[in-house]
């Protein structure tokens, strides 16, 4: 019997009223930015700072893994498109390991590939593990410590469970432990086919409510709760949380669909497929652009937004973690600070248009969309 699994995976969907004033934490503006890239990109969600300066970024839509110099206005591709050592067929984000080497994601050759700062390639891993006939545990990673462990939460396959592990892969290549458990968003299914070939799809529901989560360098994890909008670092000390953020959460009307069906557009969406001939099995991977515009009748909604968008947490270098909220369409866009201690640290307006990416030792990079969806990146001051 052939059977195929398609799961569309929920990375990096990053689309958007705390009282603060409650809370004594003052509103910032960010401000001008100190370097642009010149030469738009197709997709950006994440950017890797070198210690010489230099930014690393990968575009899955171009299939590129580029370096851009200290002033982000030089650029050299690195490797080449292909299946063999040294080579990728689309590398969709980058992640800091020890040594200043980096990992990439590599969703065509569906693996894991460490590139060291002279822009070689040293050695690769399955993007996949697990076997014995159950289903393949994912390994998309959402962080990195610094020891070279990689953490990752499993795209959710079961739809009669609301919750789901945050995993360490520690670099011996060991298996995989859960370091936390958080809520997942709900999940739509659909089968279709019949008794000798037959289609799953499991795809999340757009704006459900989730948990969200990040690491620092120490291997502490900070996972924001959706119930009460509180971070908890979770680490070898214990647990510590700090107070939730009182939250107005936007409801969610036809515009508030439209502006998430058109990042969808411009970001496209991470799918799995896998694929059971006889006890053959096969796992693929890859991000592509819808070729036209879904309807917003075609998805189940929720009847209001959560708080925050669980894919956009992002740690800056004094572990600081940045999440952005979910506002009501047309809203500016604004990022939560929230500190080592739990606390809420600040809020950060953002330019329209701009979506965090990434930090340097002392900065933070965004991108701006255009009307035709290419991608610029900027680099700021820190404002906190």
């Amino acid at each position: 019997m052939l059977q195929r699994l398609f799961v569309v995976v929920p990375l990096c969907v990053a689309l958007g009223a705390t009282s603060l004033a409650a809370q004594g934490v003052r509103p910032v503006t960010l401000g001008k930015a100190e370097a642009r890239v010149s030469a738009p990109l197709s997709l950006v969600t994440t950017v890797r700072e070198l210690r010489n300066g230099q930014l690393m970024v990968a575009d899955p839509i171009e299939r590129k893994l580029m370096v851009f110099d200290a002033n982000l206005s030089a650029m050299r591709v690195l490797g080449r498109e292909g299946g063999g050592p040294g080579e990728y067929r689309q590398p969709d984000a980058v992640w800091a390991l020890p040594g200043d080497s980096t990992l990439v994601t590599d969703l065509g050759n569906a693996r894991l590939s460490v590139v060291g700062p002279d822009g070689k390639y040293s050695r690769s891993m399955p993007l996949t593990s697990g076997g014995g006939g159950g289903p393949p545990m994912a390994m998309f990673p959402g962080g990195t410590d610094a020891k070279g462990n990689i953490y990752f939460a499993p795209p959710r396959m079961d739809t009669r469970v609301d919750s789901g592990d945050v995993m360490r892969a520690d670099a011996k290549g060991t298996a995989p432990r859960s370091v936390a458990r958080v809520k997942t968003p709900d999940v739509d299914r659909q089968e279709s086919g019949g008794e000798n070939s037959r289609s799953i799809q499991i795809r999340p529901i757009p704006l459900a409510a989730s948990d969200g989560w990040a690491v620092n360098a120490d291997g502490e994890v900070v996972v924001l709760r959706t119930g009460d909008y509180h971070a908890e670092w979770i680490g070898t000390a214990g647990r510590r949380a700090g107070a939730p953020v009182p939250v107005s959460r936007a409801r969610i009307g036809e515009a508030e669909k439209k502006e998430w069906v058109t990042q969808q557009m411009l970001s496209g969406g991470v799918q799995m497929q896998v694929e059971d001939n006889n006890g053959q099995r096969t796992v693929s991977f890859g991000r592509n652009r819808p070729q036209q515009e879904p309807s917003t009748a075609d998805y189940k909604w929720p009847a209001t937004k959560p708080a925050f968008d669980a894919g956009s947490l992002r740690m800056d270098a004094s572990g600081r973690v940045w999440v952005r909220r979910l506002r009501a369409a047309g809203e500016p866009v604004m990022y939560d600070v929230f500190g080592k201690d739990g606390h809420l640290a600040g809020s950060v307006t953002f330019p329209a248009r701009r979506t965090l990416v990434g930090f340097g030792t002392r900065s933070l990079y965004a991108v701006e969309v255009d009307d035709d969806g290419q991608y610029s990146i900027e680099r700021y001051a820190l404002p906190l």
